[in-house]
């Protein structure tokens, strides 16, 4: 299986346990806020991924973490479904996978602007009204 098969398998099932709790954004911010940790911290995500080491350490190392960031206790069953599975290297792809499905789901657009120079604030308004436009859609804008 794919690295992009196993994290859209692995987000899907995320989100459908996610809307049966009605929790789809809690459990997105909570996912996004792991990745960014495990992406900044080499050494964490190499002892996480690591087959040599204990699998009871890097559960203790996971719930330490889920504790810390209070996470809720789905969203730390799943980091432990994924360490035990020898699949929280995918986790990064599971938030982007997740992130793209929920909005889908929700009917949110996220779009960035770049441009030459900085776009006034009102600039950027004015792009986000002409959007609101559109029937049964959100958009999350940011500008570069």
């Amino acid at each position: 299986m794919s690295n992009s098969a196993i994290s859209i398998r692995y987000a899907k099932a995320l989100l459908n346990i996610a809307s049966e709790e009605k929790r789809v954004e809690q459990y997105a911010e909570e996912l996004a806020g792991v990745a960014a940790i495990l992406k900044r911290e080499d050494l964490l995500r190499l002892l996480l991924d690591s087959p040599t080491f204990p699998l009871e350490k890097k559960s203790a190392i996971m719930r330490d973490i889920v504790v810390q960031m209070k996470l809720s206790e789905g969203m730390g069953k799943f980091l432990d479904l994924l360490l035990k599975k020898g699949r929280i290297i995918y986790l990064p792809q599971i938030d982007f996978n997740y992130r793209k499905f929920a909005d889908d789901k929700s009917g949110v657009v996220r779009a960035r602007i770049t441009a030459a120079n900085e776009l006034a604030e009102d600039r950027v308004e004015a792009i986000k009204k002409g959007w609101k436009s559109r029937p049964a859609s959100r958009l999350c804008l940011t500008s570069k």
